[in-house]
């Protein structure tokens, strides 16, 4: 299965290609990750986000960690932090077997009640810290 390119965020980190999709009218998030040796992209992750259609993906400052906001037409912007599980944490979770490292998703912080459709989200330049940027305003948050 490949991404597709019109609704997908590319990010390279430690040699690492990701793609970040929200299919046209989903509410959920997929980030792919490529396999260099064989050239094929597979579904590393893929939760729902949101309670409509998400708008904009964007990718946070790699040394901020990895970190994406979302922004949808339910009228919200989250912040999602990969949170990356050893087979054995996994098991412990959920009581499945043992299996290979898994990465999910936390939602760190939730922009709720705009005034309307959230359509652009975008990450400050890194040298303002970990701020997300709207219109002309740097919008704060910690976790």
């Amino acid at each position: 299965m490949q991404p597709r390119p019109e609704v997908c965020a590319f990010r390279v980190k430690l040699c690492r290609n990701f793609h970040t999709s929200n299919e046209r009218s989903s509410a959920r998030i997929k980030v792919w990750s490529l396999d260099e040796q064989t050239g094929t992209w597979s579904v590393e992750d893929d939760w729902k986000a949101h309670d409509a259609p998400v708008s904009k993906i964007s990718w946070a400052h790699p040394e901020f960690g990895t970190i994406i906001a979302s922004s949808s037409f339910d009228r919200t912007v989250k912040v999602w932090e990969q949170s990356v599980q050893t087979a054995s944490e996994q098991q412990q979770s959920n009581n499945a077997g043992a299996g290979p490292v898994t990465s999910r998703w936390v939602e760190r912080a939730v922009l709720p009640d705009a005034r309307g459709t959230v359509r652009h989200v975008e990450f400050a330049p890194h040298h303002f810290g970990l701020k997300l940027v709207r219109r002309v305003f740097l919008l704060s948050f910690t976790f």
